[in-house]
């Protein structure tokens, strides 16, 4: 596979360290010391003109005396050097440098204007620029160690990315005594060139992490770390603790909402990172909520309930038929059913039928199983039944085993087989709920509304309109009749609203407004006893009003008062997803009446400002629904062509197993006879802010068949995107890979990007002679003569 500038930067075959010494307590020593510890295979080149050996390496006086292409280069120097080296490697082509030397400056100015200048040099010559002042990069599996931690964690499967060298050193440490390995460890500190965004895309690629831990000090740029966060979570669990708490407790919501719909689960303390991954890692994933509980004694399970209750955790009410089975099968002091307490029971193997019958019962979803030593409880025996239990069962068991040196050996038997194993009640219950958010965020992540929930038109350019005046003069709060005609122009009557916002009784308030970092987001409120807030971020669908009634703890059934509710909930969202100038609006229960309209509904809006992207302002792109048509055939047949998403999964899988090897080969490059799960799932769960997939699909005997797919990825510079079309063998020469390309382009010049790109087989002379004839110009591709690459010019008027 093509190697990239990530691969250069993260996963190295030959590096060049600058500033290298023997020097003690000097950076370039410590790093140097840290790369040759891991006894690395790769091509490892010091760099001092101070010296012509260094711990047995052949030292030399500048790049070019290497005479060799480096992939990387580590810069240990002083800061004052940084700007000279990199002129030197990127005339040597090096496509990836870290910057660990020290920073320091004597204040912000001085801080942004070297990042600005380091910036733009790395742009100037490609250079992947990691630093100034980066704790550095591991990758264990490769022996690749440039880094200032103490030492380095064995191979694994987790992926450390941090903001923090502090924290990333503090998990590695614990980690080691944990027995925990790591696929990749990146420290990102301070970086001009790269932000957490394109580190993320290389970890969701990379094959040997299976999961990706992350601690941030702040989310920014939001947006795009939004989209890589959910194009990672699609694929594999993505757990992130940042230091963002309760500073703001709204921005605070409004995190948590933009982290569930992007899938990812949230920590809140350190050692929860780990935690949550390793239980994610077990391989077993829920696929209902509902968690039984099998233990050994009372006070166990009593405590697990209490933690469970306190973490909205539900645990399933066991069946009719489960109750009776659990009844015969335990001796009469047992308390059946969820808990199941089990009591001085001197049979291992009856605490493995109570663990298969609560399995087998269709209401659970996972059993937590708890022991405590006792004089007439066979602790090994017990982990053996668990043991064969895991190998054999397709849903989660959990395990909690209490005390200290008498279940060491079982505790450790658990880790060594994969099971999720625990040392309180509680932190059980924290780790299964750390598996049950993943379940329920990726639900939400699968959620793609469109920005219009009703048929029913809005008067977009109405509404607009009404705002202009105050807009004009500099924004602010619009006049009640006038913000009362802008609510009408979106399906929201204010003489209905006070009816709408009462939920058995209970007065609700509906408040937008727009998050510094995430944008527009709707935070719905209720007081009764308490105040409960729940935040989501537009566009909304039913499902998510469901969602919000639950986090509310509202009964969300086809009541009146819910239907009322979710009506004008999905209003607002078409308002806001349509209305970028909307900064704050504010809707009451107590609000309106039929006499007296509105009274409680104000809407503020920003000054005027140049136009923006349609969606832009919104974190969650929403369901392109406008970007659907119809096309006819040359044969007549009529073909309907939308916008991808996640539900179309398994007619993709059909498309695909339905080409012929050669169409295959030739759109994926190598002998595929279906797409991996990874490869269905990265295809059909599309972010409409990178990403493009249109799927043409013709009705078949009553059936939705795909016959034609094509879409765009952004590259990631922000100007460019590469592009893929394949149409299945029964279609092909009936316009309609022409017809998607042309769409495809439409839709890419209209969202900004000035380069449309194709790496196609040297060999498959149809698609060059089709991408010539809609104006590509072909080229070599300087990394692969086995290829080539068509490029279209987006900005350059075309002919039809």
């Amino acid at each position: 596979m093509k190697r990239t500038a990530f691969d250069h930067l993260l996963n190295p075959r030959s590096i060049a360290l600058f500033g290298a010494s023997d020097k003690e307590l000097s950076i370039g020593t410590a790093v140097f010391q840290r790369m040759i510890a891991v006894k690395s295979a790769l091509s490892i080149y010091p760099i001092n003109p101070h010296h012509k050996l260094l711990g047995g390496y052949v030292c030399y006086p500048n790049l070019k005396s290497v005479g060799q292409q480096v992939d990387l280069a580590v810069v240990a120097t002083g800061i004052g050097n940084v700007a000279d080296i990199l002129r030197e490697c990127g005339k040597a082509g090096v496509k990836a440098a870290i910057v660990v030397s020290p920073t320091g400056y004597r204040d912000r100015a001085e801080k942004r204007r070297i990042f600005k200048a380091l910036s733009q040099l790395a742009n100037k010559y490609g250079i992947k620029l990691l630093g100034p002042g980066c704790f550095g990069v591991l990758r264990p599996e490769s022996h690749f160690a440039a880094w200032l931690g103490v030492d380095a964690p064995k191979p694994g499967k987790l992926a450390l990315v941090s903001q923090s060298g502090g924290v990333c050193s503090s998990v590695i440490d614990w980690a080691r005594q944990q027995d925990i390995g790591f696929s990749q460890v990146i420290a990102l500190d301070n970086t001009a060139g790269i932000d957490m965004g394109d580190i993320l895309d290389y970890l969701t690629n990379d094959p040997k992490t299976h999961s990706i831990l992350l601690y941030l000090d702040h989310i920014n740029p939001a947006r795009k770390l939004l989209s890589s966060l959910r194009a990672a979570a699609r694929i594999k669990p993505v757990i992130l603790l940042t230091a963002q708490t309760d500073s703001d407790a709204l921005h605070n919501a409004v995190i948590n909402a933009a982290l569930r719909r992007a899938g990812v689960i949230r920590a809140y303390r350190l050692n929860d990172l780990i935690g949550a991954a390793e239980v994610l890692m077990m391989g077993k994933k829920l696929r209902q909520e509902g968690l039984g509980i099998v233990a050994n004694g009372r006070g166990l399970s009593a405590l697990a309930a209490q933690r469970a209750r306190s973490l909205n955790v539900p645990l399933y009410r066991p069946t009719g038929e489960c109750v009776s089975g659990l009844k015969k099968l335990l001796p009469r002091s047992s308390d059946v059913g969820n808990p199941t307490n089990i009591y001085n029971d001197l049979e291992p193997a009856r605490f493995g039928l109570a663990i298969e019958a609560m399995l087998a019962d269709k209401e659970c979803a996972a059993v937590l199983v708890m022991i405590a030593p006792t004089a007439v409880n066979d602790v090994e025996a017990i982990a053996d039944v668990c043991l064969q239990l895991h190998r054999t069962q397709k849903k989660p068991i959990l395990t909690c085993w209490m005390g200290g040196a008498s279940v060491e050996s079982a505790s450790k038997r658990m880790d060594d087989a994969g099971m999720a194993c625990f040392r309180t009640p509680e932190s059980a219950i924290v780790g299964y709920s750390f598996l049950l958010n993943f379940y329920r965020n990726q639900l939400l992540m699968l959620e793609t509304p469109s920005s219009h929930a009703f048929d029913n038109e809005a008067d977009i350019e109405g509404a607009k309109s009404l705002l202009s005046p105050v807009r004009r003069t500099g924004g602010g709060q619009l006049p009640l009749q006038t913000a009362i005609s802008v609510l009408a122009s979106f399906q929201i009557m204010a003489n209905k609203v006070g009816r709408q916002l009462r939920y058995r009784g209970l007065p609700l308030q509906i408040e937008v407004r727009k998050d510094a970092d995430f944008g527009p987001a709707i935070h719905v409120f209720i007081a009764d006893t308490t105040i409960r807030i729940a935040t989501l971020l537009p566009p909304l669908n039913p499902s998510l009003v469901h969602a919000l009634l639950q986090k509310l703890d509202l009964p969300a059934n086809a009541s009146n008062d819910h239907l009322e509710l979710q009506q004008l909930l999905l209003c607002v969202s078409d308002m806001v997803c349509e209305l970028p100038e909307v900064e704050v609006l504010r809707l009451a229960a107590d609000a309106a009446d039929a006499e007296s309209p509105g009274q409680d509904v104000s809407l503020f809006v920003s000054a005027a400002s140049k136009p923006v992207p349609r969606y832009s302002h919104l974190a969650i792109h929403p369901y392109p629904n406008q970007l659907r048509t119809t096309y006819v055939t040359k044969a007549g047949r009529e073909v309907s062509v939308r916008p991808m998403r996640a539900e179309d999964a398994m007619m993709e899988r059909s498309f695909v197993l339905q080409l012929s090897s050669e169409t295959r080969y030739m759109r994926f490059m190598q002998n595929l006879k279906e797409l991996p799960p990874l490869w269905l799932a990265r295809f059909t769960q599309i972010d409409y802010y990178r990403e493009m997939a249109l799927i043409a699909i013709v009705e078949e005997a009553g059936e939705s068949v795909e016959v034609g797919v094509v879409r765009y990825t952004n590259s990631g510079d922000g100007h460019s995107c590469e592009f893929a079309v394949v149409v299945a063998d029964d279609w092909q020469g009936q316009g309609v890979a022409r017809y998607l390309m042309e769409r495809i382009i439409t839709i890419a010049a209209e969202a900004g990007l000035k380069l449309m790109v194709g790496v196609v087989l040297r060999q498959n002379h149809k698609m060059k002679a089709f991408c010539k004839s809609l104006g590509f110009q072909i080229r070599s591709d300087p990394d692969d003569d086995t290829l080539v690459l068509a490029e279209l010019d987006l900005t350059r008027p075309r002919s039809r």
